[in-house]
């Protein structure tokens, strides 16, 4: 079995080879690593996907959606709420 790694093992590797560590762990040591350090794993692989986003075709429903949302922000039917605002409300609303 594939060691514990500790956030401090993570701070100086390079995306293959933390992706070499995590492949080689199991599902529960994944689930138990620092949040620090499942953060990094969600940012390298969201990094990792952004140069390929053009091969990813959105929906035609999606683009018209996202036109309408904007159009409504900039006409004020529409307005932002903070961050922590709506984390509060959709805790609420799925516990």
């Amino acid at each position: 079995m594939f060691p514990q790694a500790r956030h401090s093992d993570f701070r100086s590797l390079d995306w293959p080879s933390i992706l070499g560590i995590v492949l080689n762990m199991s599902i529960l040591e994944n689930l138990q690593l620092p949040n620090l350090e499942k953060i990094k794993i969600i940012e390298m692989l969201g990094g990792d996907l952004t140069p390929q986003e053009d091969d990813i075709p959105v929906p035609s429903w999606h683009e018209s959606e996202l036109r309408k949302m904007e159009a409504d922000y900039q006409s004020g039917q529409i307005s932002s709420v903070p961050w922590d605002d709506a984390k509060k409300t959709l805790r609420t609303r799925f516990k």
